[in-house]
């Protein structure tokens, strides 16, 4: 799949979701009249169009972290490359672990009727199987096509509406001295600057435009007394001081560029009507005649047709409820100024902040169609109560156990379970319901039954292979014991027994949990040592791969070897958070090898897409960038920052923490010439002013990087370096 593609696709499905979900509670608070004052509710819809463009940026970026349920996971995500261990792992021998050497479809026998894999397909089913998984790979890239060629047909049509108003109004002119000395008296009464006004014969009513211009027809000046005329442009110059065009402009541009959002066109009506409510209250008041501007509206409404200089501007005479307009302006309510009161605005913000954490996004990667999908939950309470549930396509398993119990060596039976207390575990496998129930009385002695779709059936030898075949595939894919599991799968065959259930493990919480308990509880050599962290490279999840490489770092990072193995499982990981905070605990278990350092800043800048987290970690490595590989290393990292003020802070911080050789005093004031920003850019230059003022080469580059600065950024840095020099 294209990766463009995929991140734009995700971006998409991430604002749909962000967007309807804004627009909705600023529908539903509006129509509900939960906030009285237009201003209040216009405030609320401007922050729900633009909000759901700045949460789902944020997200997307990797500027903030959803938090951990607000991300849409319809499936573990799919490790794709390389992802075969380091070494060959041979499988454990059947007459050492007392179980068939696995294949990659069955860990049963061939004659087992009790497969761990789902039966096989029938070839038609496996047919259609295949074209909907193609189907599903495709439709990110799809769906963009579709969105960037409507976004283009939509800004074609935008365009072209603009090119026709541009002829429209073309033959306006400059409206007679009269009227502008009107509209002068009423600007200088506000102490306003007073916008251009003309008039356009093409126009039915006026309209204010985003270019700063007023508009009137000619029928204003003839058919309008004085008074009427003067509430006119008072409602127009309310627009104007508004900035209510552009904002009809931004909305305009919003709803054709991401027209698959229905709710934008419903927000730009909106806030068009709620402006005009602002205007009309506001030139009544300006004017003190309400009743002028009723007779100005109604005067407007007889001659109204279709204008499309007013998509584009704010007009007297728009698509606002007429009669709402009137009735607000008779009853005198344009006089109760309300306007955003700050626990309005607050909420507001508290709101869209909250927003950027909490409202659920997509990632691409988690909605592809797989059939091995996989729901596992796991419930264990103090006193010994433990139940597990996990369902995937045509598979389910359900167990309830009521007090602590025991399992054997070969995992093929209980072994004890607590006095008092009752085991069941029920399995839906390959289209068959097995049920199998342990209870014990007082003394702890066992009874077992079992059933088969739901007809009590005696223990024979297939009861008896379903559940030894059952049992395992409970652990792995719930994690479920893993620590006793984890030794008897030791005893019975050795890592390789382990690595091979972590291959076989349904859920990434398992595979985790295995690796971290055989890190804890076994001795590994180095080819075992990279089996297991190639292994631990296909777990998906960001969180539990992080979580368990941050674990076991202590143990590894001292060995060359294991340390290129866990450097290779770290880039498997996503989430730039979840990354940063593996390698800032690898860093701290093995801070004084420069290499490994460095290492871990190629690492950084590799794969790190946020400014954000990559200078976290850059500042976390700076006191030992004395080194000059690792000062190198560090000031490669810097220039994969395009954030000038991170990148100025890394630089600083780098300054303040290291002493730095010639060669890369020179590179960082190559960085540093990189800056866009002349105030970081200063800033850099004058930490840096002591340490070049010496070397003649170095100076002379100082300057150079300076010259492209504003004078005032120019001369601050060129004194910090003649200070240093002694001039």
């Amino acid at each position: 799949m294209n990766e463009p593609a995929s991140a734009l696709a995700g971006w998409l499905v991430t604002y749909l979701l962000h967007s309807t979900l804004l627009c909705a509670v600023a529908w539903l608070v509006d129509g509900l009249r939960l906030l009285r004052p237009p201003a209040a509710r216009e405030y609320l819809w401007r922050a729900a169009l633009i909000g759901a463009l700045v949460t789902t940026t944020a997200q997307g970026t990797g500027l903030v972290e959803r938090a951990p349920f607000a991300t849409l996971r319809a499936t573990p995500r799919t490790i794709t490359g390389n992802t075969a261990p380091l070494s060959p792992r041979p499988a454990p021998a059947a007459a050492t672990t007392g179980l068939p050497a696995p294949t990659s479809s069955t860990v049963a026998t061939a004659t087992s009727p009790f497969p761990v894999a789902p039966p096989a397909v029938p070839a038609p089913r496996a047919a259609l199987g295949r074209l909907g998984a193609g189907l599903a790979a495709r439709w990110p890239g799809w769906l963009t096509l579709l969105w960037l060629a409507g976004a283009g047909l939509a800004a074609l049509r935008l365009l072209l509406l603009g090119w026709l108003v541009r002829r429209e109004l073309a033959d306006r002119a400059p409206a007679d001295v009269a009227l502008t000395g009107e509209f002068a008296s009423l600007c200088a009464a506000h102490g306003v600057a007073t916008p251009a006004l003309s008039v356009a014969p093409a126009l039915a009513g006026p309209v204010s435009l985003p270019n700063g211009e007023i508009v009137v027809p000619p029928w204003a000046i003839t058919f309008l007394a004085a008074r009427q005329r003067r509430a006119m442009l008072a409602h127009e110059l309310a627009h104007q001081m508004r900035r209510d065009p552009l904002w009809r402009v931004l909305a305009l541009g919003l709803e054709a560029g991401l027209w698959l959002q229905p709710f934008n066109r419903l927000a730009r009506r909106r806030l068009a009507n709620l402006a005009e409510l602002e205007a009309d209250a506001w030139a009544a008041r300006s004017v003190g005649d309400p009743r002028a501007l009723v007779e100005c509206l109604a005067e407007c409404a007889g001659r109204l047709d279709v204008n499309r200089a007013a998509l584009f501007g704010a007009a007297l005479a728009t698509e606002s409820p007429l009669s709402e307009r009137v009735d607000r302006l008779l009853k005198g309510m344009h006089m109760q100024v309300r306007g955003i009161t700050w626990p309005i605005r607050f909420g507001v913000i508290a709101s869209l902040v909250a927003a950027l954490f909490l409202l659920p996004g997509c990632r691409v990667g988690d909605l592809r169609a797989d059939n091995s999908r996989i729901s596992t939950r796991v419930s264990i309470s103090d006193d010994g109560e433990s139940s597990v549930t996990v369902r995937r396509a045509a598979y389910s398993l359900h167990m309830e156990s009521s007090g602590k119990a025991t399992f054997a060596a070969d995992e093929s039976d209980l072994a004890t379970l607590e006095p008092s207390a009752m085991f069941t575990l029920t399995e839906n496998l390959a289209g068959v319901k097995h049920a199998y129930t342990v209870k014990t009385d007082r003394a702890g002695a066992l009874s077992r039954a079992y059933a088969r779709d739901d007809r009590v059936m005696p223990m024979d030898a297939a009861a008896t292979q379903w559940l030894a075949s059952a049992l395992p595939r409970m652990f792995r894919d719930s994690g479920l014991d893993a620590e006793a599991r984890v030794a008897r799968l030791l005893a019975r065959g050795g890592p390789a027994l382990v690595l091979t259930e972590v291959d076989l493990a349904g859920s990434d919480h398992a595979k985790a949990i295995y690796l971290g308990r055989l890190f804890d509880t076994a001795t590994l050599d180095a080819a075992e040592t990279g089996c297991a962290l190639a292994t631990a490279a296909g777990i998906g999840s960001d969180y539990e791969l992080a979580e368990l490489l941050i674990t076991i770092a202590p143990r590894l990072l001292p060995n060359a070897v294991a340390q290129a193995a866990w450097l290779a499982a770290a880039a498997r990981i996503g989430s730039d958070y979840d990354l940063r905070r593996t390698l800032g605990a690898a860093f701290e278990q093995d801070a004084d090898d420069a290499g490994f350092a460095a290492a871990l800043v190629a690492l950084s800048a590799e794969h790190l897409d946020s400014d954000f987290e990559l200078r976290s970690v850059l500042e976390m490595i700076a006191p030992r960038a004395t080194d000059p590989a690792l000062a190198a290393a560090y000031l490669a990292a810097v220039r994969r920052l395009d954030s000038d003020f991170e990148r100025s802070t890394a630089l600083t911080t780098l300054f303040d923490k290291a002493r730095l050789d010639t060669t890369n005093l020179r590179s960082a004031l190559d960085a540093t010439a990189g800056l866009g920003s002349d105030f970081e850019k200063r800033t850099v230059l004058v930490a840096l002013a002591g340490r070049v003022a010496a070397d003649p080469v170095l100076n002379r580059r100082y300057r150079e990087v300076a010259r492209a600065m504003s004078d005032f950024e120019r001369g601050t840095a060129l004194q910090a370096l003649d200070d240093a020099m002694g001039f």
